[in-house]
């Protein structure tokens, strides 16, 4: 976390809550990214996600799961 905040100029405690929130949020979005990074305990992580624009472009312009509401 002393690289990280020194890198971007902020205190720890900031780099660590935007590390733990981004990981939240990212772990939201991935359901088992939190049991993988816990397991692997990596000194350092890579993640690649797709913008949401090349994701549109990949799914045809959608950029959510489409509905299912009244589907059997």
């Amino acid at each position: 976390m002393a690289q990280i905040a020194a890198g971007f100029g902020i205190s720890e405690s900031t780099a660590h809550a935007y590390t733990t929130a981004v990981t939240d949020l990212l772990a939201g979005r991935a359901p088992g990214l939190l049991k993988t990074l816990r397991e692997a305990d990596p000194d350092c992580v890579l993640l690649e996600a797709l913008s949401p624009s090349a994701t549109a472009s990949v799914t045809g312009g959608r950029t959510t799961r489409p509905s299912t509401a009244g589907t059997a």
